[in-house]
């Protein structure tokens, strides 16, 4: 029970005892009221403790929306300390979604760039170590310092020109495997050669080779 509700029990118990008083003192008066008389007499008895019940029950409305009042600012300010510490989360989440990802990336270019060292690996290469030139027909000797190569075919020249290329071995020419490559009639120089093969995995491929001069040539 709360103050105001005893302060309102007190204040009723003491009216009524007031009023007991009241009626024992004046009975012999009571016999002789009229009944518009002993109407007034009891509302006059009642609304005092009618009011003051109105009085306590609108402080106590007026406190308890009060208190729902705090409670709800309450609840506001844990509703929005609960959406800071989401979108904290969120934000935190976001960087690190985008740590990992820039390191995925980063892993994905590592791993692109040994795919690419790797498949270097396989391609031959052809070092010249030597030739010689009869009229315009040119024999230029080679190393092949890549990987293996198989099929080797004239793809086109640059400038044009109606010469006829030659390989020794044109099947296969092992790592480390020497060659030759016979080209003419040949009479302008630079010349560029494009060369088909197919590596030692199996895929297609081309070189590019120039005869910069008479029994010489050069990877470009």
């Amino acid at each position: 029970m709360t103050k105001r509700t005893m302060s309102g029990v007190v204040g009723t118990a003491a009216w009524m005892v007031l009023v007991a008083g009241l009626v024992w003192w004046k009975h012999a008066d009571l016999g002789h009221m009229s009944l518009n008389e002993r109407g007034d007499f009891l509302a006059g008895v009642v609304a005092p403790v009618v009011f003051l019940w109105l009085v306590l029950g609108y402080l106590q409305q007026g406190e308890e929306l009060r208190s729902n009042t705090e409670t709800l600012q309450l609840q506001q300010r844990a509703l929005q300390q609960q959406v800071e510490g989401t979108l904290a989360l969120v934000r935190n989440a976001e960087q690190q979604t985008k740590a990992a990802v820039a390191r995925l990336e980063l892993e994905q270019a590592k791993w692109e760039r040994r795919l690419v060292e790797a498949k270097a690996r396989t391609q031959p290469v052809f070092v010249f170590t030597g030739g010689e030139t009869q009229a315009a027909n040119h024999t230029m000797q080679y190393k092949n310092t890549g990987g293996r190569a198989k099929h080797l075919t004239t793809v086109s020249g640059y400038p044009p020109s109606n010469v006829n290329v030659t390989f020794a071995p044109q099947d296969l020419i092992e790592s480390g495997g020497r060659g030759t490559i016979s080209i003419g009639p040949l009479t302008s120089f630079p010349t560029k050669l494009t060369i088909a093969y197919v590596d030692e995995d199996g895929d297609e491929g081309q070189m590019q080779l120039e005869v910069f001069q008479p029994g010489m040539f050069r990877v470009v």
